[in-house]
């Protein structure tokens, strides 16, 4: 990724304002996916969880920002129970 576009696109995203409350609105079956180690992201996952209904939260073990890359296997086991469950 271009540096300066990667720059940017932190200053962007550190001025969103906060959606979790818009979240709540959100009913639709939804597995929220984070790894073990991604440290930056552990409370966003727990909160989005907890915010949202018919949610459910995966932790994926050792894994940290990419877990579809460091754990592939939960990764893709995580995606086809998530399918399993919805699937109409």
């Amino acid at each position: 990724m271009d540096s300066d576009a990667f720059m940017q696109l932190g200053e962007v995203l550190s001025e969103h304002p906060c959606v979790l409350e818009s979240m709540r609105q959100m009913d639709i079956p939804t597995t929220i996916m984070v790894g073990q180690e991604d440290y930056p992201f552990l409370d966003a996952a727990d909160q989005m969880a907890d915010t949202m209904p018919n949610s459910h939260l995966v932790v994926i073990d050792d894994a940290g920002h990419c877990p579809q890359y460091e754990n592939s296997e939960l990764w893709r086991e995580t995606v086809t129970d998530h399918l399993a469950r919805f699937s109409m």
